[in-house]
């Protein structure tokens, strides 16, 4: 590649990027605006379109890449699984490490953890074997994708059965994000714009790192892991650093798990039945490990104390730059 193309492609993957998180974060609000004008309680709103808003990168990146595999492009095969992934890695090892090292004590809620933190990890553990137990195929399969459609839908109803409980909590998100909207029409244009946005950014930020991954003749995987990974992070990254300013603990939190069930279960679910994920041996021998690992240290920090303290955030950030410096290791080995 010459500089020039190398520039080029920088800087329409950072386009890509910005319409991405702009793009999902003004469908999010007029989604959530049109439905409240339909009189959908505000809690119904915040246990769907604000819970899901932060996943939407990474959802529309996947059914981009899987529709992409349907028409025959078969480099873009690791997109998907990557992305996940390497998103749930990012929201635990950077992200949250990032929020606990600036909070320096962030406690936990014991509802929170019985509510979510013990279905993440079941979601984690059903991934995994999806994985390793693959009964001789290196595919997760449509059936397997609608297994984990199915325990989203399971994971819904939940919440919804619960729904007095986490009243106060979801009533609040889905009021902040009505007031960012003025009126019907401006409504219409941010969903039509947004949805636009978020389609031709996921475009390009897919295009762009499958040409990379090709270039630089490494598993697609690897870069989506890393790269993608990064970008379709940054609304989890903003909204935990929100947190962080306005001292609330839950919301910092809160969005990093629920985000990391929705990617495995929604997201994941949806794409393998566009599409089966091949799985590459590259994710299965180092970048899987680290996913299990940090879900694992994740589930014990919580768990050890009821708080995660701030030598707990410098391992989770000591383990993000040991994963990124070992995928780019692999880049720019011959």
């Amino acid at each position: 590649m010459t500089t020039d193309s190398v520039a080029l492609n920088i800087l329409i993957f950072i386009v890509g990027l910005t319409l991405l998180v702009v793009g999902s974060d003004w469908f999010i609000d007029a989604a959530a605006y049109i439905a409240h004008k339909f009189d959908v309680p505000d809690v119904i709103i915040g246990l769907t379109l604000v819970s899901i808003g932060t996943s939407l990168p990474e959802f529309v990146t996947n059914m981009y890449s899987s529709y992409q595999i349907v028409q025959g492009n078969l480099e873009n095969e690791g997109v998907a699984l990557g992305n996940i992934v390497g998103s749930n890695i990012t929201n635990v090892l950077l992200v949250l490490g990032v929020a606990i090292v600036f909070m320096k004590n962030i406690p936990i809620d014991k509802i929170l953890f019985q509510r979510d933190t013990v279905i993440m990890a079941i979601c984690y553990i059903i991934f995994l074997a999806m994985i390793f137990l693959p009964m001789g195929t290196n595919v997760i399969s449509r059936v397997e994708g609608c297994i984990l459609l199915s325990i989203f839908i399971a994971y819904m109803a939940y919440l919804f059965k619960i729904r007095d409980q986490m009243k106060a909590e979801v009533e609040n998100e889905a009021a902040e994000t009505e007031k960012k909207v003025k009126s019907g029409m401006h409504a219409a244009r941010l969903m039509i714009l947004g949805g636009a946005m978020v389609v031709f950014g996921a475009q390009c930020m897919v295009d762009v790192v499958v040409k990379w991954a090709v270039d630089l003749g490494v598993a697609t995987q690897i870069i989506s892991a890393t790269i993608i990974a990064f970008g379709t992070s940054v609304p989890e990254l903003a909204i935990t650093l929100s947190g962080i300013l306005k001292k609330k603990n839950d919301i910092a939190l809160g969005n990093i798990i629920g985000s990391n069930i929705f990617n495995l279960v929604f997201v994941l679910g949806a794409s393998t039945i566009i599409s089966p994920i091949a799985i590459d041996s590259n994710i299965v021998v180092f970048t899987l490990p680290v996913f299990a690992v940090s879900g694992a240290l994740l589930v014990i920090f919580m768990r050890t104390g009821w708080a995660l303290v701030r030598w707990e955030g410098f391992v989770f950030l000591a383990g993000y730059i040991a994963f990124i410096a070992y995928n780019v290791k692999e880049c720019l080995a011959p």
